[in-house]
Parts: C-alpha cells; sequence; structure tokens
C-alpha cells in the first residue's frame, strides 16, 4: 500500500490525498472503490420524474 500513491497521476493523485481516512489495506480501498462506483452507475428515478423521463435519461448515456 506504501507504494500505490506513486503510481498515481494527476486528478487521481489529488483525490487519495483528499480522503480523510487513508487506505491501510487494499480491502478498505477496493470497498471504497465500489461504493463510489455503484453511486456512480446506479441511476435512481426521484419522486418527481416520471419513468419516460428516467428512461430518456439512461437511454441518452454512453455507457448503459
Amino acid at each position: 500500500m506504501k507504494a500505490f500513491p506513486f503510481f498515481l497521476d494527476g486528478a487521481a493523485k489529488d483525490w487519495l490525498y483528499q480522503q480523510l481516512v487513508l487506505f491501510n489495506t487494499w480491502g478498505d480501498m477496493k470497498r471504497i472503490i465500489a461504493s463510489i462506483r455503484k453511486e456512480i452507475c446506479g441511476m435512481r428515478q426521484h419522486t418527481s420524474e416520471t419513468l419516460g423521463e428516467v428512461q430518456k435519461v439512461v437511454c441518452n448515456l454512453s455507457n448503459h
């Protein structure tokens, strides 16, 4: 884990050092990154949105 920051560059390195708690193990890092990925990839319909509006947003995303 001590060598990991040397492999990062730019925004990724900035993000790592902005964390309140640095990672102590690879397991910690995997859990945090998986949580962030789930937040980014998760699509939720807000109460004020219709299903049609949500489908339009999903169709316009290049990753889906």
